[in-house]
């Protein structure tokens, strides 16, 4: 059973209730955050799963079926993110990792959770976390900094490319704050490289937009095109 579709039954029995999703959340959680649980986005604790079941007078394993499954999925990320930090920030140091994996509300963290929502919903290529995180080495980059990435404003998928921005803005703060002074400098080039790609395709579709504009009044006023020549198009 997938995640939305036994997430999904919260809502089912919600309205079966007649209540909204705000007189569910009372005192439980936000109606924010139920939104995105009867979505599928995000899975409940299993405190917040109780109190849900005990508001719709049902099981918890009648509400969330899968629950127990899905927290250890929720494990398997929070090991994935201590990965993350250990080698794609090089922090070998356990006191220090330990500090950068408890910042939640860091750039860091923020940005991982976009990029695990964003692979998610297919706006970012699919690939094993692992094998991503592995190739993303921070040491490897601060050795060999002429690496920066060559970008074809032809090729770049916006969504991808806002994610990048992110990320690198994101790995720049944090190489800063560890005084990592070299990756620092290398990702703060790389997040320039980036906005400039971004700089020209939004440039693109608004030249795009004027010649659209130009084109549609051209032809509502009856004007005729020609080339260099003076021949009519």
């Amino acid at each position: 059973m997938r995640r939305k579709e036994f997430l999904s039954e919260l809502q089912r029995r919600r309205k079966e209730r007649g209540l909204t999703q705000s007189e569910l959340a009372d005192g439980i959680a936000t109606q924010s955050l139920v939104s995105l649980i009867e979505k599928g986005r995000i899975i409940p604790t299993e405190e917040m799963a109780n109190a849900f079941a005990a508001r719709l007078h049902c099981h918890v394993d009648e509400l969330f079926p899968k629950l127990q499954i899905h927290h250890d999925d929720q494990g398997a990320e929070r090991r994935a993110w201590k990965l993350f930090v250990r080698w794609e920030l090089g922090i070998k140091d356990r006191a220090l990792a330990k500090e950068v994996q408890s910042m939640e509300q860091s750039p860091a963290a923020r940005v991982y959770s976009d990029y695990l929502f964003l692979r998610q919903e297919n706006a970012v290529p699919h690939a094993k976390l692992y094998e991503v995180e592995d190739s993303m080495d921070a040491s490897r980059l601060e050795r060999q900094p002429q690496c920066l990435v060559s970008l074809d404003a032809n090729i770049i998928v916006p969504a991808s490319l806002r994610l990048w921005i992110v990320d690198a803005a994101s790995r720049v703060y944090l190489y800063e704050r560890l005084e990592r002074k070299t990756a620092a400098a290398c990702w703060r080039q790389q997040e320039v490289q980036y906005l400039t790609v971004l700089e020209g395709l939004h440039a693109q579709v608004e030249l795009l937009g004027l010649l659209k504009e130009t084109l549609i009044n051209s032809l509502q006023g009856g004007e005729t095109f020609v080339d260099g020549s003076g021949d009519g198009l």
